[in-house]
Parts: C-alpha cells; structure tokens; sequence
C-alpha cells in the first residue's frame, strides 16, 4: 500500500509538469497546460508542440506591439489582422515589372493563360509572399528587442 503522503506528493509533481513554464515573452509567462491546449486544438495541422509554441510566442509580441499602438479591436484575432494591416500590408506596393517577371519566369505553370488573366493571382500571391516574409523579418527583429526565453524540450 503506497501511503497517503507519497501520493499527494506524485499528484502536486504531475501538476507542477503540466503547468510549467515553457516559455516567457518579458513578464507574461506561457505554461505547458497552455501549449497542450493550443496544440490540441490544431492538431490536424500536422505542426509539432514546438512549433505550436513559437506560434504563441510570436503571437504575444505581435499582440505587445498593438496595445503599445494603442489599438483596439473586439478580439485578439481581430488586434493581429489590424496591426499586420497597418504595420506590415501598408507598406507593400507590388510593381508591375514584378508581375511580368514573375510571369515570364512561371510561364509553363499558367495553362496557356495570358497574363492579363493572372495577373491579379500573380499580384495577390507575390503581395502574400512578401506580407510573410516582412511579418517574419518583424517577428525577428521583436524577438531581438523584448526578452523572449523559451524554456520546452520535447
């Protein structure tokens, strides 16, 4: 028979590894029943727990920055859409010349289409690969700036 107070002893242990900090982003701590949760709920995305966590990381600064914006919006969705709008769409202007090489370069992925008849894909896939990778130079560059300690090993 295991007595009483060893038992006491594995349940506070089990909950101290459930609720662990895996991560902080300044003072504002993430815990491991945290991570669980977000993970679970994306779980058919097929994205590891560590990935998950650099997502919630990421999301934390990014939500940092708009309230240090002072902007408001009904919901924490919502904050991130108008802060990327502001801060990263705003200042992207696809050229023309970019679209035209784009399409003589992928020529043979188009079907025999024209390019009048892509161009407004062409326009939107180069204005989201470049929304991407200015949101993920931003990303870098507020990693640098706030005090971002990841504490998971899988």
């Amino acid at each position: 028979m295991i007595p009483v107070s060893a038992l006491l002893y594995i349940g506070i242990a089990r909950a101290e590894d459930i609720d662990r900090v895996v991560a902080y982003v300044d003072n504002n701590a993430i815990t491991y029943s945290e991570l669980r949760a977000e993970f679970n709920k994306n779980k058919g995305l097929r994205i590891t727990e560590a990935d998950t966590l650099n997502s919630m990381v990421n999301r934390m600064l990014l939500l940092k920055e708009a309230r240090a914006m002072r902007l408001e919006a009904s919901g924490y969705e919502e904050l991130l859409k108008e802060y990327i709008e502001i801060k990263i769409r705003s200042v992207i202007l696809i050229k023309e010349e970019t679209v035209e090489n784009f399409y003589s370069q992928n020529k043979n992925n188009f079907q025999n289409k024209s390019l009048s008849e892509v161009r407004d894909d062409i326009e939107m896939y180069l204005f989201e690969a470049e929304t991407n990778r200015l949101l993920n130079q931003h990303i870098s560059n507020l990693r640098k700036i706030y005090d971002v300690r990841i504490q998971f090993i899988e």
